[in-house]
């Protein structure tokens, strides 16, 4: 089963690794942005990161500090960025580093976000918003799946 391939452990940390670095890179170039002062035509893609890169979660975390003006909008951005960013790079190494309790670390933190994502699929469906969707319940539900058999094999001798 391919739950129990290193291969899956290995696709789930290349996909946070890859987002992670992207969203960091997003995130530095809008604070480089901002700091240049040059963040005055940032609203269209903030809007297409938020639409497309961005988890629904984490966005929903933020949205009682949604910006009045672009420049706060894209601190919160940045700020959103950053942590996601840094957040799924950290899940990425437990899981590479192979610590018993990585895998429910990542079932939980690409779990519990999933509310989130299916009622941002009801608002728009963006071609982003289904991958990240999509990912995170292969993720989740395949590394709880792998868990819990694990466990119960474990359980039984």
């Amino acid at each position: 089963m391919y739950f129990y391939s290193p291969g899956f452990i290995r696709s789930i940390v290349l996909y946070k690794a890859v987002k992670s670095v992207a969203e960091l890179l997003c995130a530095g170039l809008i604070g480089c942005l901002l700091w240049l002062g040059l963040g005055g035509g940032l609203e269209a893609w903030l809007s297409a990161l938020q639409e497309h890169l961005v988890s629904a979660g984490s966005l929903q975390l933020a949205a009682s500090a949604i910006a009045e003006s672009l420049e706060e909008h894209a601190r919160l951005m940045l700020l959103v960025l950053a942590a996601d960013g840094a957040f799924g790079l950290a899940e990425g190494w437990v899981l590479w580093r192979r610590y018993p309790w990585g895998e429910w670390v990542v079932v939980f933190s690409s779990g519990v976000f999933l509310p989130f994502e299916m009622a941002a699929l009801l608002n728009g469906v963006h071609a982003g918003r289904v991958l990240l969707a999509a990912a995170n319940l292969a993720i989740t539900g395949g590394l709880a799946w792998r868990v819990c058999r694990r466990t119960k094999r474990t359980a039984t001798g």
